[in-house]
Parts: structure tokens; C-alpha cells; sequence
């Protein structure tokens, strides 16, 4: 899984690339009712219907919250390696190697953009950092609060955490019995299982991962795996017939 992460006037920025495939082909159980529970105005096929996402920060909130939760941490007086194990579920955007600077850009930011009665000194330059310096550092104790009782602090972790998909899904097509999409990273299996046992849903379920030469087979009878499969090759032509590319298209960034 490969993340890139941009700092640009204090809002973290995250490049998404939905490079998953996916195709479902169903071949028993009420489509129509399924698809119905999944719609939303987010998507055709929502996954927080099946798998519901806890109110977290997001890429929209910027830095603060992280750098609070630093100096959070900090407070707490934890050794290195536990401060390590709290934050492994976001190994993706932590190492401890930056423990330090992180907690000195958050006293940094306490001193500089706060005035001595504790209000932002640039409100309209400032706009993803709280009104005063109470409510920054309350932020840094919410994030630690959720990340020990949901495991992660960021939306994107616990999807990719709960849904092996970092995010919604992208271009959702439905056609007769065929659903295609695309999904950020690796293969939500958690959702799709779900929302197949609970309609009880027959399908074949195929994927394919552009650019890192990989592609998964599923099959489902009545809501059940009763096979799946990883990058295997007996499965490799029957998915790139079923996605109507072949290796050198697929595979190619």
C-alpha cells in the first residue's frame, strides 16, 4: 500500500489513487433490495451502509489535531516504545523517529499562533486551527480518546483498517446483474462479505490491481465464500477476459 502525504499551509493532503477494480457478477438472491440498502447520496454502493465509519477527523481537518496529539502524548510521560504501540495503527503516517520534532512543531504552534490570552492570532491566515489554545489542546486528548476506543483517529485508517478500502468507492457502475467499481488500495472483502451474507447473495467477485501485477477470485452461493483466491495463476486469463484488458494494459502504471 503506498500513501503519499503533503503538508501545504498546515492541511494534510493525502493522494488518492482508487487502483483496485473490481467486478461483481450476480448470479442469485434479490440484487434489487441489496443495491437498495446500499444507495446513498454518497454512492451507488455506500460501504458505510454495510460497515459504519465512527465520526473521526478527516484530510479536511488538516494538522492540528495530530500535532496536538502529540503534545498529548508527550504529556502522558510514555516511553518511545510505547508511544509506538499506541500509535501503530497508523504506522502509515507515524515513526518515531519524528516523535520529537512533532512535539516541538505543536509547542511551537502554542507559542507562535496563539496570543497570552490564548486566541488565534491569525484567524483568516489560520482557518484549520481552533479559536483559542484550550480548544487545540483539547484536540490532541479527542484523538487519543478515539484512537484507543476505534483502534485509529483518521477516517482513512479505519476504512482502510475495517473496509480494506481507504475510502467510498469510485465510478460505480450497475448493469443488469454486473457491478464494477473501483476501490482505493486493496480489496474490500470485509463489506462485500458482509452485505453477501446478509442478502444472501450468490456471485462471482474478480479484482485487479493496476500496477502491482495483482488479481483476486471470489466466489459466493448464498452468502458464502466457498472459494478465493490470490493472484493464482489458473484464475489470471478468465479476469483479464472479465476485464476486456490484458497483462501489459493491466499491469502498467
Amino acid at each position: 500500500m503506498v500513501i503519499l502525504i503533503n503538508i501545504n499551509n498546515g492541511a494534510l493532503k493525502m493522494n488518492f489513487n482508487h487502483n483496485v477494480k473490481n467486478l461483481i457478477v450476480i448470479t442469485g438472491g434479490d440484487l434489487s433490495i441489496a443495491l437498495q440498502e446500499v444507495n446513498s447520496e454518497v454512492s451507488k454502493f455506500d460501504f458505510s451502509k454495510v460497515l459504519p465509519c465512527p465520526k473521526l477527523f478527516t484530510k479536511n481537518d488538516g494538522v492540528a489535531f495530530y500535532h496536538s496529539l502529540m503534545g498529548y502524548l508527550s504529556g502522558l510521560e510514555l516511553t518511545k516504545n510505547e508511544v509506538s504501540e499506541i500509535m501503530a495503527p497508523h504506522y502509515a503516517f507515524f515513526s518515531i523517529e519524528n516523535f520529537d520534532s512533532l512535539v516541538s512543531e505543536y509547542k511551537k504552534t502554542l507559542k507562535l499562533r496563539y496570543d497570552q490570552e490564548g486566541n488565534l492570532r491569525e484567524p483568516n491566515v489560520y482557518k484549520l486551527y481552533p479559536a483559542t489554545s484550550a480548544e487545540y489542546i483539547e484536540l490532541g486528548k479527542q484523538a487519543y480518546n478515539l484512537l484507543i476506543t476505534h483502534k485509529a483517529f483518521t477516517d482513512v485508517v479505519w476504512m482502510q483498517k475495517n473496509w480494506c478500502s481507504g475510502a467510498q468507492p469510485e465510478n460505480v457502475e450497475v448493469v443488469n446483474n454486473t457491478i464494477t467499481f473501483n476501490s482505493l488500495w486493496t480489496v474490500p472483502f470485509p463489506v462485500i462479505e458482509k452485505w453477501a451474507n446478509k442478502h444472501k447473495l450468490s456471485f462471482e467477485y474478480l479484482t485487479l490491481t493496476s500496477g502491482s501485477c495483482q488479481w483476486s477470485y471470489a466466489n459466493y452461493i448464498d452468502g458464502n465464500v466457498i472459494n478465493k483466491r490470490w493472484s493464482e495463476d489458473v484464475d489470471l486469463n478468465y479476469i483479464m477476459n472479465a476485464f476486456n484488458t490484458d497483462q501489459e494494459t493491466a499491469f502498467s502504471f
